[in-house]
């Protein structure tokens, strides 16, 4: 739909033939939603309403991606999701408004959206009286280059014109004043990003695999072996790189 909205002030056939697919693709999967999962703490499900953090398959974390310059117009493409109860809470998937000069490029913005979103989340979850362990939010990152660059001191002259937003990532990966980082950048392989399909097109093998591990699949993360519990974080998980 993201894609075909690019073209609604002119549209030819192949977009109306496009758009007949989608419409098609959503009677036939009207019947899936969206679930989450309680707290399994016998004392907190006895209070109505309340919702609490545990590690592994109920832990906030996002999946952050991009694809470089795959728009008409050499654009890049910056697609986030996030978790929690075992669900997905939050997502995006929209043109970047700047033409990116490199995959890390790209996905560095794709980052400093992803880390936007974490702060609005964060505050939300303060208003609804939700409460989160006070640790990092992890969110998985499938470039090498670009997870480099958030975690550490290194800079590069080619990537000096976006140094804001590079300094932006920065701050909130690290600890000030003993308080912990709002965020932690976690490198994932690619085969296990999950929000791959929110910034390319997809053959039907990999979009049932996405389809499944994203929109519609109502079991945990834990459950589904995308994610293992990683003790010393408190429930912030890495991805398991077996198959």
């Amino acid at each position: 739909m993201g894609v075909l909205t690019r073209f609604s002030s002119k549209p030819t056939k192949q977009h109306w033939d496009s758009a007949l697919s989608v419409a098609c693709y959503l009677y036939h999967t009207k019947d899936k939603q969206l679930r989450y999962v309680r707290s399994t703490d016998k004392e907190q499900r006895d209070i109505p309403y309340v919702l609490t953090f545990h590690p592994g398959e109920d832990s906030f974390r996002g999946f952050a991606d991009a694809d470089y310059a795959g728009s008409h117009d050499s654009r890049s493409t910056t697609g986030y999701i996030f978790y929690m109860f075992g669900g997905p809470l939050s997502w995006c998937s929209r043109v970047q408004r700047t033409v990116s000069q490199s995959t890390t490029e790209a996905e560095c913005q794709s980052l400093a959206e992803c880390i936007k979103e974490t702060l609005y989340l964060k505050l939300l979850l303060e208003e609804l009286n939700i409460r989160a362990p006070d640790i990092p939010v992890p969110i998985h990152e499938d470039n090498s280059a670009a997870t480099i660059m958030a975690t550490s001191e290194a800079t590069h002259p080619k990537a000096k014109h976006y140094r804001v937003r590079i300094a932006f990532i920065r701050e909130n990966t690290q600890s000030v004043d003993g308080a912990p980082p709002i965020v932690k950048i976690l490198q994932t392989p690619t085969d296990k990003q999950l929000a791959d399909g929110f910034t390319k097109t997809q053959n039907k093998e990999l979009f049932k695999k996405f389809q499944q591990a994203v929109i519609c699949d109502p079991f945990p993360l834990v459950a589904r072996g995308l994610v293992k519990e990683e003790s010393n974080v408190g429930g912030a998980g890495v991805l398991d790189r077996g198959t």
